[in-house]
C-alpha cells in the first residue's frame, strides 16, 4: 500500500485550498476572514517540521528526501511571512472574496513549488513549474489600479510561456538523446553528445527566465513595479527562490558529467547579470523597480555558489537565499506600508522618512545594508560563504570579476539610505502613521532574521548535513 505521508505538504495545502474554496461558495457574503487562510497555512507549515523518512512515489516521479523537506520548510516559512504582511492589504479591501481568491491563488502557486521541489521526473517538474506560474498572473492583477495590475498579469503569462517553451524543448532533446526523463536514470548517463548538451542549454534558458538572469530578464522590473505588492513579494522570494534552489539541486544531480560546460555558462550568466543589474539600479526612481533590479544582482551572487560544485557551495547557496529572502521581505513589507499611507513608492518621496517614521527607516536601512553585504548582518555571511566555497575550488578570476560590483551595489543601496536620512526644505513627503499589527509582526520577524541568521551557525551546519556535491 502506498504511503502518502511523503506528500504531507501537498495534501495538506490542497485540502486547505479546497476547504477555502468550498466555504467561500457556501457562504459568499460575510466579514473579511483573513485569519482563516493564515491559520490554515500556519498549521500546514508547522506540521512540515515533523520528521519524515525517505520515500519514492509513483514509480520515482515524486521524491521525498531530507533535502526536499528542508527546502519545503524554508519556502513555507517565507510564504507564511508574506501572508502575514498581506493581512493589512486584505483588511483594507474589506471584501471577503478578495481574501479568499488571493489566498487560494497563493496556495495554488505554492503547491506548484512543492511539486517542483519533490519532482523525480522532468514532466512532474514541468507541471509544477506551470502550476506555480499561472496563479501569479491572477495575484499580480489584484488591486485598485486595474490597468497596471492587468498589464502585469499579462506580462507574467508571456514571461512564463517563454520559459515553459524553452524548457519543454530542452526536455524533448534530453528525452530523444537519453530515452528517459527520470532523474534516477539520467544521473547514470554521460551527457556528452551534441543533442544532450543542447538540451541542457535550453533547460538552462528556461530556468534563467524563471530566475530573471540577464539577458532573460525583460519585463521583470515592470512586473514587480506594477503588481500588487504582496504578489511582487511572492514573485521575488518564493517563485524565483524555488527556481534557484532547484537549479542548485538539479545541476549537481543530473549533469555531473559536463561540469566544465555548466560552470562556464553560470560564470558568464553571473558576471553579466550582476554587472548589468547593479548599473541599471543606479538610475531607478521607484523603490520596487530598484528592488527588482537589485534582486537580479542578488540572484547573480547566489548562483556563483553553484559554480563551486561542492557540498559547501550547495549549503552556501541555500543559506544565502535565506538571508536574501529576509532582507527582500523587509523591503517589500516596508514598501507596502509606505504605499498604503502615502500612495507613492518613489525613492525621492522617502526623503526625510527618518523624521516622520524612524522605525520604518530603521527597517529599510538594516535590510539594504544586509543586501549590500555589510557585517555583521546576515547578508555579509551569505556572500562570505558563497565566495569562500568558490575560492576553495580555485575560481579566483571569477571573484576578481565580481569584486567591483560589490562597490557598485553598495553605492546603490547607500544612495537610497541617504535619501531616507536627508531632510529637504519641505516637511517629509510621508507623514507619521501607525501600521497594522500584522504588518509590524512581519517586519519584526524579517529584521530578527536579518540580524540573527548570520550568527546561527547551527543553521548552516543543519543545511550542510543535507547538502551534497562533487
Amino acid at each position: 500500500m502506498t504511503d502518502f505521508t511523503a506528500m504531507r505538504y501537498e495534501l495538506l495545502l490542497a485540502s486547505a485550498l479546497v476547504f477555502l474554496l468550498v466555504s467561500g461558495v457556501i457562504k459568499s457574503r460575510g466579514k473579511n476572514r483573513y485569519w482563516l487562510p493564515l491559520s490554515m497555512f500556519a498549521i500546514t507549515a508547522a506540521i512540515g517540521f515533523m520528521p519524515l523518512p525517505d520515500k519514492i512515489l509513483f514509480g520515482g516521479m515524486f521524491l521525498s528526501a531530507p533535502i526536499t523537506s528542508v527546502l519545503k520548510i524554508i519556502i513555507s516559512c517565507l510564504a507564511l511571512i508574506i501572508l502575514i504582511q498581506s493581512v493589512s492589504w486584505l483588511k483594507r479591501t474589506g471584501h471577503r472574496n478578495t481574501t479568499d481568491l488571493f489566498s487560494a491563488l497563493l496556495f495554488l502557486s505554492l503547491l506548484g513549488c512543492y511539486f517542483m521541489i519533490s519532482s523525480g521526473h522532468f514532466l512532474v517538474f514541468y507541471l509544477g513549474l506551470e502550476l506555480s506560474t499561472l496563479p501569479l498572473a491572477g495575484m499580480a492583477a489584484m488591486g485598485s489600479d486595474t490597468f497596471r495590475r492587468t498589464g502585469s498579469g499579462f506580462r507574467i503569462l508571456i514571461h512564463g510561456m517563454l520559459a515553459s517553451a524553452l524548457m519543454m524543448f530542452g526536455f524533448s532533446l534530453i528525452y530523444g538523446a537519453c530515452g528517459t526523463l527520470y532523474y534516477s536514470e539520467l544521473i547514470r548517463i554521460h551527457m556528452g553528445s551534441t543533442v544532450q548538451v543542447l538540451g541542457f542549454f535550453f533547460f538552462m534558458a528556461g530556468m534563467a527566465y524563471k530566475i530573471s538572469i540577464v539577458p532573460f530578464h525583460f519585463m521583470r522590473s515592470d512586473i514587480i513595479d506594477d503588481s500588487q505588492i504582496s504578489a511582487a513579494s511572492f514573485i521575488l522570494v518564493i517563485s524565483t527562490g524555488t527556481a534557484i534552489l532547484m537549479l542548485n539541486v538539479l545541476i549537481y544531480s543530473l549533469f555531473p558529467s559536463i561540469p566544465e560546460i555548466w560552470q562556464k555558462t553560470l560564470f558568464i550568466m553571473a558576471v553579466v547579470t550582476v554587472t548589468v543589474s547593479n548599473l541599471v539600479s543606479l538610475w531607478q526612481k521607484s523603490l520596487l523597480r530598484f528592488l527588482a533590479w537589485t534582486s537580479m544582482a542578488q540572484a547573480g551572487y547566489i548562483i556563483i555558489g553553484i559554480i563551486g560544485r561542492s557540498q559547501a557551495g550547495m549549503a552556501a547557496v541555500i543559506f544565502y537565499y535565506i538571508t536574501f529572502a529576509f532582507s527582500t521581505l523587509a523591503v517589500t513589507g516596508s514598501a507596502a506600508i509606505i504605499t498604503e499611507h502615502s500612495g507613492s513608492s518613489k525613492i525621492e518621496d522617502l526623503r526625510g522618512l527618518y523624521k516622520s517614521n524612524p522605525l520604518i527607516s530603521l527597517v529599510l536601512t538594516v535590510a539594504f545594508l544586509s543586501l549590500a553585504g555589510i557585517p555583521p548582518l546576515a547578508g555579509f555571511f551569505g556572500k562570505l560563504l558563497v565566495f569562500t566555497a568558490v575560492a576553495e575550488k580555485g575560481f579566483f578570476f571569477l571573484l576578481l570579476t565580481i569584486a567591483p560590483n560589490l562597490l557598485i551595489s553598495l553605492y546603490a543601496y547607500l544612495t537610497v539610505i541617504r535619501t531616507i536620512f536627508t531632510t529637504g526644505e519641505d516637511k517629509p513627503q510621508v507623514s507619521y502613521f501607525r501600521s497594522d499589527p500584522a504588518a509590524r509582526l512581519g517586519l519584526i520577524v524579517c529584521v530578527l532574521g536579518i540580524i540573527l541568521t548570520g550568527f546561527a551557525g547551527f543553521l548552516l551546519e543543519f543545511i550542510k548535513n543535507f547538502s551534497y556535491g562533487a
